[in-house]
Order: structure tokens, then sequence, then C-alpha cells
């Protein structure tokens, strides 16, 4: 199989899924087996949903043009993606923004002989950001293998005691396996996706 044979048929799966007409679970797998090997024996595999290429490289899969090849309409349907992706992030800067605005007023006001107050807001604002960018620049997808009751060590206002949490483990395409705390309603089995820009993990 070529690129513009692959292409084409990713076209026709996005086009059925959009309408309805195959499962979830059937785009996946038929997307999966659109694998193209270039000339220099390299895998080449386009991503769900944007048809971006993805070669496999160094024992993992990275976006990258095929040689010899210049953006196609696929890509360029990726780079849109990824535009609503910045517009996304851009959304929850404003909203982080506004409510560390707020917190700085209200401690200004009610601390004014404290300056060393607000210091301890700007540290806050900025820790919280740098936490909130990781969140939403992260992506991965993967399938729950575990959900296990674990009882972990927790400090309280200096009281150490034990509690019980619920964690998912979850394999991800690379191999690699995630631990998170799990969700109502997550069972193994469920293919769980994180995407750029979102905040939260979606359940497919």
């Amino acid at each position: 199989m070529g690129f513009d044979q692959a292409e084409k048929q990713f076209r026709r799966l996005e086009e059925m899924r959009s309408i309805g007409q195959i499962s979830e679970a059937d785009y996946r797998e038929r997307v999966s087996a659109l694998r193209v090997t270039d000339e220099q024996g390299q895998v080449w595999m386009p991503q769900e949903r944007t048809g971006q290429w993805y070669v496999y490289y160094g024992n993992q899969w990275m976006p990258a043009t095929p040689p010899g090849r210049q953006p196609t309409a696929i890509q360029d349907a990726a780079a849109g993606a990824s535009g609503q992706v910045g517009s996304k992030i851009g959304r929850w800067i404003g909203v982080w923004a506004v409510i560390w605005i707020v917190i700085a007023v209200v401690v200004h006001a009610l601390a004014k002989d404290e300056p060393q107050a607000l210091l301890g807001v700007a540290a806050g604002a900025a820790l919280s950001l740098i936490l909130m960018l990781a969140n939403l620049n992260s992506q991965w997808s993967g399938v729950v293998t575990e959900i296990r009751a674990e009882r972990v060590r927790v400090n309280d206002d200096d009281d150490w005691h034990y509690q019980t949490v619920t964690n998912a483990y979850v394999q991800q395409a690379n191999g690699k396996v995630k631990k998170l705390r799990a969700m109502p309603g997550w069972q193994v089995g469920d293919r769980l996706e994180k995407r750029k820009g979102d905040a939260s993990i979606r359940k497919l």
C-alpha cells in the first residue's frame, strides 16, 4: 500500500465514522491497519481523526511528513486541529488569569499591610500555570487493563494516616503503563484518550 492509497482509505473511513456507518472500535482497527513502508524501510501510519502522518522511529511514533511529499489536505486538516488546540489552551489561560487576578485583588484588600502575601499569590499562580500547561499539552490513549484499590499514606496537617484510593492502570500504544486515579464508571477494557488542549480524559 502506498501513501496515496492509504490517504484515500483514511478519508473514506473518516467519512464513515462521522456519519455513524462504522463503530469507533472498527474505525480504530481499520485506521491502525493503514501502514505504509517507505523505501528506507520506515513504517508510517495516519493518526486517528486528523490523518497526520506518524513514523515509527526510536521505539515510538513521531509526527512527520513522508519523504518526497508536500503536506497533503489531510495534514492541512491536522494543522487546523493544531490551531484549535492552541485556541483551547488560550481559553484556559484566560480563565486561569481571571481566577488569579480575583484572588490577588481579594488578598490585597484583606492584607494591605502585608505585601509579602502578594508574593505568595504570584508563586501559587506560577506553579498552577506550569501544572495546567503540562496537563493541557499532554496527549495519550490506551486501554484500562486493571482497576485496583490501594492504601496510600497521606499527611494532613502533620497527621500521617492511610486512606484507600482506586487507581486505574492504562496500557498505552507504546507499551507503557500509566497509573491514574480511577473515575466513576471506568471499567477494565475501557479505551481512554487524553487529547492535547483538553483538561479531562475521555472514555471512548
